[in-house]
């Protein structure tokens, strides 16, 4: 039996930046795993959450040029007229045409602790590792307790270790939020506490932009 890997090239491209170089006769080069969608030269992408638009020169993978680049693929791609400063960690390019990338300043998300030794109540105030991104966020509100299996209500307002959660971000955060990725990880103290599925954003702010790292 033969196994085909998917590779979600059907879906808006959403790009997390790993890092940036400059390179010296070549310009400005981010690099990064596609997580969705293709990337292609001469493709005009926007990278969020700081609304910058800009048109991609080439897309290589190791020292390679490429004529596209599929989702599972790490590359650099050089981009026009854009400072190294402008661009960091963290940040998400897409396709500007087609579905671009937002910044979310909240969301909801369903939550299991795996290992907390206290009560985690509103107000607490944790470290969200999402791709690339690393920011400092709060539980604004522990709306309510999920069974584990079946994901429904079973208790409103609750002091659990499994719920829906109204997390709210101390800056801007660019989340693939229709990628079938919408997986992330609270820390605390450096050590991996919540397993978190994204639900819904409670709000964007595409044109609002703040560092976050």
């Amino acid at each position: 039996m033969v196994f085909f890997l998917y590779r979600p090239t059907d879906k808006a491209l959403r790009l997390p930046l790993q890092d940036v170089y400059k390179i010296g006769g070549i310009g400005t080069v981010p690099v990064g795993r596609v997580e969705t969608g293709v990337l292609k030269p001469g493709m005009v992408v926007t990278f969020a959450p700081v609304n910058l638009t800009t048109e991609v020169k080439s897309v290589e993978m190791h020292h390679e040029a490429l004529t596209e680049a599929v989702p599972g693929d790490n590359v650099g791609f050089n981009v026009k007229n854009v400072s190294v400063k402008e661009l960091r960690r963290g940040y998400v390019a897409g396709d500007s045409k087609a579905n671009p990338p937002k910044g979310a300043a909240d969301f909801s998300a369903q939550v299991i602790v795996l290992n907390h030794p206290g009560q985690i109540s509103n107000g607490y105030c944790p470290v969200l590792d999402c791709h690339t991104a690393h920011i400092a966020c709060k539980f604004q509100e522990i709306k309510e307790k999920c069974d584990r299996r079946t994901g429904k209500t079973t208790e409103e307002n609750p002091k659990v270790n499994e719920a829906l959660i109204f997390v709210k971000l101390s800056y801007l955060l660019q989340v693939s939020f229709d990628s079938e990725t919408n997986q992330f990880v609270f820390l605390s103290a450096g050590h991996q506490v919540w397993r978190c599925c994204y639900r819904h954003p409670c709000s964007h702010k595409a044109h609002v932009c703040r560092g976050f790292h």
